[in-house]
């Protein structure tokens, strides 16, 4: 879903985005280190962009290192639109958003 807010190019035969877009997977477990992967890996985000967000601080760091990501301590320096993706367990969603809330702008999109 949220492939739609990102403009696509075609360059030597790979995806790449052309986006200032940040970015923010909330959960670096199973699911949220999948996705970021995926996206950083098939060149669908550039890593600049991609913030990571968990609980365990020592998770994010390890997989921002991981993917030449960042870790998001304060939202991210921005300005604009942000997609923030809930990699969370289900019974998790609500304490996401609430620990998130101040985080997530009007204008951003939340998956």
């Amino acid at each position: 879903m949220f492939a739609l807010a990102l403009q696509f190019s075609v360059s030597d035969g790979r995806t790449d985005v052309e986006t200032n877009e940040l970015v923010r997977i909330i959960g670096c477990g199973q699911m949220g280190s999948a996705l970021a992967a995926g996206m950083v890996e098939g060149r669908a985000l550039d890593p600049a962009n991609l913030y990571l967000v968990d609980s365990d601080r020592d998770a994010a760091e390890q997989l921002a290192d991981n993917l030449g990501a960042q870790v998001d301590d304060a939202g991210g320096d921005r300005s604009g639109r942000a997609i923030h993706i809930l990699a969370v367990k289900p019974k998790d969603i609500s304490k996401a958003l609430d620990e998130q809330n101040s985080r997530i702008h009007a204008e951003d999109i939340v998956v």
